[in-house]
């Protein structure tokens, strides 16, 4: 018989002292990751994948932006190929758009 698992370390603050779990963060970043992907590309509107921003080490689930797969990784014009700064300063997409996009996501997942 296994030994139950310790669970303490595992609980993820939110503002006002309201503990939330693994599970529940896992729920949020699969909402917010969904949401986004369903605006399309940041540049030319077509079906987007998830690109995570290279802005923030280590990575981060909650900071990322749709793109196509042009846009992501496939051309010379793409984030990849140009760099994230760059590419964002290119094609006039605000540093604050993955912070503010993920603030959205947590109030209307809260709100469900």
């Amino acid at each position: 018989m296994s030994k139950p698992i310790d669970m303490t370390g595992l609980a993820i603050p939110k503002q006002g002292g309201v503990k939330r779990n693994r599970a529940y963060k896992t729920r949020l970043v699969a909402f917010h990751i969904e949401r986004v992907v369903g605006m399309g590309c940041l540049v030319c509107g077509r079906p987007a994948q998830y690109h995570h921003s290279l802005l923030y080490k280590p990575r981060r689930e909650d900071r990322g932006y749709p793109l196509c797969s042009a846009h992501h990784t496939d051309t010379r014009d793409s984030v990849h190929q140009m760099g994230e700064r760059k590419f964002l300063a290119e094609y006039f997409i605000p540093l604050t758009w993955a912070r503010d996009e993920w603030n959205k996501s947590q109030r209307l997942f809260e709100e469900k």
